[in-house]
């Protein structure tokens, strides 16, 4: 009884001969193409392959140029682009001002001059356009921050730039950020 399980078992999956009690395994002959020249009796899959194969080259080394051409373009606001700019310009690239600080009518200054300033908030950092009310051009900006390099990065500055003066704002604390006067 044993044996019949095994046997019909064994029927299932691969052709036996019984002979007597004994059981035998006959190999079946199937045409199995194990040839190392697979890929050349089938044209379609070599240029797959090799297809496949070279856009993944050319993805990878578009990839890494593209890694190497922008290393570290993790800036927030892009200062000197609005350098030279009028603060309806500015307004256009910055966005939402934080709060609603209405600008004096044209026929009426602040005392001392017509000097305003806008806020700007983006990724935690604040940044104030200082500007003239009434010809609108741009005085200065002033960005937040307690690292004099980590904020020249937030704002895509560079101390050395010839279109700009960079000042590093303090209190008795500490540095409170940067001011950047157009030249």
């Amino acid at each position: 009884m044993y044996c019949a399980y095994i046997a019909l078992f064994l029927l299932y999956w691969k052709h036996i001969h019984v002979i007597g009690e004994q059981v035998t395994m006959v190999s079946v002959n199937k045409s199995v193409n194990t040839s190392k020249k697979w890929l050349l009796k089938r044209p379609w899959a070599t240029a797959t392959i090799v297809a496949a194969f070279i856009i993944l080259l050319i993805v990878g080394v578009f990839i890494i140029n593209q890694k190497r051409a922008n290393p570290n373009t993790q800036f927030t606001y892009d200062i000197p682009a609005l350098i030279g700019k009028n603060i309806d310009q500015a307004d256009k690239e910055l966005g939402t001002t934080i709060g609603s600080t209405p600008e004096p009518p044209n026929n009426q200054s602040e005392p001392g001059g017509t000097k305003w300033h806008r806020i700007y908030m983006k990724d935690k950092h604040a940044l104030i356009v200082d500007f003239n009310a009434l010809t609108r051009k741009v005085i200065s900006f002033v960005l937040d921050g307690n690292n004099k390099e980590k904020t020249l990065e937030v704002g895509n500055l560079s101390e050395n730039d010839s279109k700009y003066k960079v000042e590093q704002l303090n209190d008795e604390v500490g540095m409170l950020g940067i001011k950047i006067t157009p030249q």
